[in-house]
């Protein structure tokens, strides 16, 4: 299974992502416009952020992570993917895009989410 190929979910063309080692997730761009992550449940919320960033949209949608203990390197952070996908669903339509998801259950759930400017 290629990890980095996939195709776009606004034009169909198959395409191949690059790893994004800022983020974590692989980042696909087609030559129809549309910019795609890849992420698995529990990460949706940072993948939204690297979806906003990569679109140039102000904003986040990842849940702060709080420290837990006296180390400052382990953290709990609530997470509910649901609250995290709707939060990156009103960034970007609010901002003038469009957005389209695909699931997937290997090798982990999770979901492809593409957005491109809202063709009028």
């Amino acid at each position: 299974m290629d990890l980095l190929a996939t195709t776009c979910l606004f034009c169909a063309q198959p395409i191949r992502g690059d790893m994004d080692y800022d983020f974590g997730s692989v980042l696909w761009r087609c030559a129809c416009g549309a910019v795609g992550v890849s992420a698995a449940r529990c990460d949706f919320d940072d993948a939204g952020d690297q979806l906003l960033t990569r679109l140039a949209i102000d904003g986040r949608v990842s849940m702060p992570a709080v420290p837990v203990g006296t180390s400052g390197m382990i953290s709990a952070t609530p997470f509910d993917d649901r609250v995290a996908f709707a939060a990156i669903e009103r960034a970007v339509r609010g901002a003038g895009y469009e957005l389209r998801t695909r699931a997937y259950e290997a090798p982990i759930a999770g979901m492809e989410m593409f957005a491109r400017r809202a063709q009028n």
